[in-house]
């Protein structure tokens, strides 16, 4: 028997069904149209001006930066070419501008003259990203060591684990015969996550799964385009730049763990292929642990620190940590942290050299974290760099001289251009740079050129440099438009105070540029 609702249950039903359709179908294309709108705010050109593309054109609220993506968008949504592939090789990926091109070969090597060498491998804090002469080697030379030892120093900038191996088993038997002692440094904050990845930057190797054991991926012969990806970026930014989700649910959609645990077994296999590599040598070796914004809060690390100290216990293998050294500085010299460390979060010329003691007391066979440094008066007060001015007087208006490191037209056609004195004088007295030596210096180096100005004619502009200690001239040179650059060596041993002066020469101050590049203090 029929109830009085039974005929009506299949068209409930059927609307039921039809509605469920509608919304599934409107929120299909909602998702669509959102899609759409992302995409079009973080690609389309003619969008990149307005409030919400600056607030969402930016990598880290799209990818972590242990992705890939990450290091695509950079270049895709800064609309800013990256620089060309510094020194490309298939390979590696890249070698860096310290090596030959086209081959992992230093393009000038040091003289070792019967010296052992220590050879250093690792990114760019063991290559140091300091101006010239205030990196490892350049501290080794003028220690008690440099009668000993000399630092080969093959790290190269952006490097990760994996690509400070492929370097290893590509140069290491280029001194295996002269019994060097290997020192291979790690970035705890962030040389393990780089080998995860197959671009940063630049396309670079990766070893990847294969079966039970790990095969290696070239390069990618180009950069992908996020543009065109199937990626969905609406969900990325409502998951990474309005985190909407928990944190579990956050992992869990951006497969953090899976990532993190496939890459410690990668980063184990890649030690494990590390310390074979010098231990079948028979070489003496050992890890520098450097630390960047990770050294004052080292919860930063997450499991990498841990996982790098137990990893190395577990294969026998010697380390040095640059942390005890810092700390242990900083607290007898009365400094803060940041004098050690650049705004980029490299270390300062100071950092590298308080640095140095971690790989002076792995040659020793003095492992692990050693916290506790004596310091002699000397090493607290640090190396005299050409950036720590005591004093700057101008001669007059329109006058300079200032410090400068980095890359600035039309200063910079060589590396060693990258570091330099800059002086413009003008007026009715010379234009100097004071420093104060303290009787810690023994020599200045530096290579002065002069730079006119655009317009000047044949023969038009000239300078006199000079450079005097304590009061006493030490070299007085004038240098002239179409002359040769004058190399400046100067002895200040026992000297307390040092004057650069650039002066007009009696000719007009106009275009009277001078420039002292690769300045050094020995």
């Amino acid at each position: 028997m029929r109830t009085p609702l039974s005929p009506r249950r299949g068209p409930t039903l059927a609307r039921a069904r039809h509605k469920l359709l509608a919304l599934g179908i409107a929120l299909v294309a909602a998702s669509l149209l959102l899609e759409g709108l992302v995409r079009l705010f973080l690609f389309a050109p003619w969008t990149a001006d307005t409030q919400v593309a600056h607030r969402i054109r930016r990598p880290e609220r799209l990818a972590h930066a242990n992705e890939d993506l990450y290091w695509a968008l950079q270049e895709e949504l800064s609309r800013v070419p990256l620089r060309p592939v510094p020194n490309y090789e298939a390979r590696h990926g890249w070698l860096g501008n310290a090596f030959a091109p086209g081959e992992p070969r230093l393009a000038n090597a040091p003289e070792l003259g019967g010296r052992r060498a220590v050879v250093l491998y690792g990114d760019s804090y063991a290559a140091c990203a300091s101006p010239q002469g205030t990196c490892f080697q350049d501290y080794l030379e003028r220690s008690e060591l440099s009668g000993t030892h000399c630092l080969v120093n093959l790290g190269v900038a952006g490097y990760g684990l994996d690509q400070v191996l492929l370097l290893l088993e590509s140069t290491l038997d280029a001194y295996a015969e002269a019994d060097p002692v290997v020192a291979i440094g790690i970035l705890v904050d962030d040389d393990l996550d780089r080998a995860a990845l197959s671009m940063r930057g630049w396309p670079k190797p990766r070893f990847e799964r294969d079966g039970d054991g790990w095969r290696l991926a070239p390069a990618a012969p180009a950069r992908p385009r996020p543009g065109r990806s199937s990626e969905s970026y609406a969900l990325r930014l409502l998951i990474h730049g309005e985190p909407l989700a928990s944190s579990a649910i956050h992992r869990a959609l951006c497969r953090v763990d899976e990532t993190e645990r496939e890459n410690r077994e990668r980063c184990r296999m890649l030690l494990a292929r590390i310390v074979a590599e010098v231990e079948q040598r028979g070489l003496d070796f050992f890890f520098v642990l450097f630390y960047g914004g990770a050294l004052a809060a080292p919860e930063l690390n997450g499991w990498r620190e841990a996982f790098v100290r137990e990893t190395l216990t577990e294969l026998g293998a010697p380390w040095v940590s640059t942390r005890g050294p810092l700390l242990s500085h900083a607290r007898a010299s009365g400094r803060e942290i940041d004098a050690y460390y650049l705004n980029n979060g490299h270390m300062t010329p100071l950092g590298n050299e308080v640095a140095l003691r971690a790989i002076v007391d792995g040659l020793a066979g003095r492992f692990g974290e050693l916290a506790e440094q004596q310091w002699s008066p000397a090493e607290l007060a640090g190396s005299l760099t050409a950036d720590q001015i005591a004093e700057v007087v101008l001669g007059g208006k329109g006058a300079f001289a200032r410090y400068e490191y980095g890359c600035r037209e039309p200063y910079e056609r060589t590396e060693e251009e990258k570091t330099r004195l800059c002086f413009h004088a003008t007026g009715k007295r010379p234009t100097e740079l004071r420093y104060r030596l303290d009787g810690r210096v023994r020599a200045f180096e530096a290579t002065a050129k002069f730079t006119p100005s655009a317009g000047l004619g044949p023969g038009q502009g000239s300078v006199i440099l000079e450079l005097s200690a304590d009061g006493e001239t030490l070299l007085e040179r004038r240098l002239e438009r179409g002359g040769e650059p004058l190399d400046v060596q100067v002895d200040l041993t026992g000297r307390q105070e040092l004057s650069i002066a650039v002066d007009t020469a009696g000719d007009g101050a106009r275009g009277d540029w001078l420039v002292l590049t690769s300045p050094v203090f020995r």
